[in-house]
């Protein structure tokens, strides 16, 4: 399996890194983030992060029937660029520190997320041989979910030195 569909595993698992980035940054970290840089408090943030995945659900066939339409390619092009293009606008919104600007950060994330994780399911079983689909999918997927899934605790750990760095750069300005 790993002789045959080895390429194939590898160029599959370069978009199911995507996918594992997407969700992991706009379900998990975001969290993280409003809480600890933005200061909001735990109540709000847990809430705006519940509402966005409910509104992630709720769009998820909607994404799946604009995918049966325009086309895997398309699909895989559309979360790609969106997720590059609005990701750092999505972070500054949040730091707005409102539950407003928090939500709408997560809501505009869980497009590009969600479109991502539909193309992903679909590939996973055109991608392989009947007789190797199971096996494929099950290594590329979660070998590519494991390696790439940790980087919430690397977006974490940036941030943290990110603000003690700047921290440290305040102290020594004078008032």
């Amino acid at each position: 399996m790993l002789r045959s569909q080895g390429g194939q595993m590898l160029r599959l698992g370069g978009f199911i890194r995507l996918t594992a980035l997407a969700f992991y940054i706009f379900s998990t970290y975001m969290t993280t983030f409003l809480a600890k840089v933005v200061g909001m408090p735990a109540d709000q943030v847990l809430l705006s992060n519940l509402l966005a995945l409910v509104f992630a659900t709720a769009i998820a066939p909607l994404i799946g029937r604009i995918c049966d339409r325009v086309g895997r390619r398309r699909t895989m092009q559309f979360a790609g660029l969106s997720l590059a293009v609005l990701i750092a606008p999505s972070y500054f919104l949040a730091t707005q520190g409102s539950f407003g600007t928090a939500l709408a950060s997560q809501v505009v994330m869980a497009v590009g997320a969600v479109s991502a994780n539909a193309v992903t399911a679909v590939l996973l079983s055109e991608c392989f041989p009947t007789n190797m689909r199971y096996t494929s999918s099950g290594i590329c997927y979660n070998v590519t979910y494991a390696v790439f899934g940790g980087t919430p605790y690397l977006a974490t750990w940036l941030i943290k030195e990110s603000v003690g760095k700047s921290l440290r750069r305040d102290e020594h300005v004078p008032a």
